[in-house]
């Protein structure tokens, strides 16, 4: 039993030197193992550094890029802005009262300069309540040819004074650029809103006039609808030509006629929809 049992002891402890050397390699594997996922962990991350270093550059290169392509742009469109601000500039915007350009009564004019930069842009006149009292005389006198014409000839000029919105929505939405500060792409997009504006009411014009009869068991209720006469506009400075096409075409298309103040930082573009409205035939 001794000779047995001190047999048994040797195993044992043979056994557990074979185990504790197995444990020992088992646990070096593992530590190498982590060293190498230590090592690809450190080299993911380097490459996402660099990736990262290399997506900055480039995309410092395309900023670089976009902004002397904006800037470029920048030049052609102020070049072409300008372009279309040279008549105005040299003959200022004056009133336009009974179908032609006049100065205001007293002589005066003030300037009007870009919120861009500050840099000029037009003598506009200055008019006072003797001008406005000449403009409502003016629409007063026109009122009963315009309101006596067939709604389908008012829809006809309506219609042409879109067209020429149309045709002149590039010069429109630069002068206004210029004229109050907006960006481009929101201008250009305005003033095809504002030919939108006089097709959409020219087409209501032949029904601006229908009123309603409304019978009930006691009584007969009856609403007309008929033009007043001249209408009184008076629109902000933001976006000041779609703004007055929401105003002016209804009015137009109901058989009123219009005095029309713009405001006096942004006047540009009411003198080019005068122009426009004068060559569609409107009195």
């Amino acid at each position: 039993p001794n000779l047995a049992s001190i047999q048994v002891d040797v195993e044992s402890s043979l056994n557990f030197t074979k185990n504790r050397k197995r444990t020992k390699r088992c646990a070096s594997v593992l530590m190498y193992m982590g060293y190498v996922i230590i090592v690809l962990d450190i080299l993911g991350i380097i490459a996402v550094l660099m990736e990262m270093v290399g997506a900055g550059q480039h995309g410092r290169m395309v900023k670089r890029r976009r902004k002397r392509a904006d800037m470029s742009d920048l030049s052609a469109n102020i070049t072409k802005a300008e372009a279309y601000l040279a008549r105005v500039k040299e003959g200022g915007v004056m009133n336009h009262i009974g179908g032609r350009s006049v100065p205001a009564l007293s002589g005066e004019t003030f300037e009007n300069h870009s919120p861009v930069d500050e840099e000029f842009l037009c003598h506009v006149a200055k008019s006072g309540a003797a001008d406005i009292d000449a403009a409502a005389r003016s629409a007063h006198a026109a009122f009963a040819a315009w309101r006596d014409l067939p709604a389908t000839n008012r829809k006809k000029i309506l219609h042409k004074i879109a067209d020429g919105i149309e045709a002149r929505a590039e010069e429109i939405a630069f002068a206004e650029c210029l004229d109050t500060g907006q960006p481009l792409r929101f201008m250009s997009k305005a003033a095809l809103r504002g030919a939108e504006n006089f097709r959409f009411f020219a087409d209501r014009a032949p029904a601006a006039r229908d009123g309603q009869s409304l019978p009930s068991p006691t009584l007969m209720n009856v609403t007309s609808r008929v033009p007043i006469g001249p209408v009184g506009v008076i629109t902000p400075w933001n976006t000041p030509f779609m703004l007055s096409t929401w105003k002016i075409a209804p009015a137009l298309a109901a058989g009123c006629t219009v005095v029309h103040k713009p405001a006096e930082f942004s006047p540009v573009t009411a003198s080019i929809l005068c122009e426009i409205a004068h060559d569609a035939g409107l009195p």
